[in-house]
């Protein structure tokens, strides 16, 4: 079977390149940080069950060469992810807050609201799978930093 191979650079004009790359033919998308600081990193699911979309949110701090492997889950119907790094986060010690200055969602906790649209501006990188499809796009449409 042939593997596709997935590369895709996000860059901004504030924060150096965060590269998402995959080997689709096993599932998985590979996190790695390529910048000289923290991301914290944020992955949308979003999964048509037919009738309905179930929609979650993970959030995890990806130190500098470090990565994480996203399980895709190859061959479910309707597998889709919006992944996009936030830099410069911090909790506020009075208020306990929690935001970043690039990408920052506007909970006030490291996880990010699955069902709203975030407080970005935010470059995106979006990976679908379906039926053996494989589709992927940055978008711009929230911002960008």
């Amino acid at each position: 079977m042939a593997q596709f191979r997935l590369l895709i650079s996000l860059f901004s004009l504030t924060l150096p390149p965060l590269f998402i790359s995959g080997v689709f033919s096993s599932g998985t998308v590979t996190l790695l940080n390529n910048c000289d600081q923290d991301v914290w990193s944020e992955v949308r699911t979003a999964v048509n069950t037919g009738s309905s979309q179930a929609s979650t949110s993970s959030s995890f701090v990806l130190q500098k060469g470090q990565s994480k492997i996203i399980d895709g889950q190859a061959g479910r119907p309707g597998w889709r992810r919006l992944f996009w790094g936030r830099t410069g986060c911090a909790q506020n010690q009075l208020t306990g807050e929690f935001s970043c200055v690039t990408g920052n969602c506007g909970t006030g906790t490291l996880e990010c609201d699955p069902f709203s649209r975030d407080k970005l501006p935010a470059t995106l990188a979006e990976i679908s799978l379906d039926n053996g499809l494989v589709s992927y796009d940055v978008s711009l449409v929230d911002g960008y930093c």
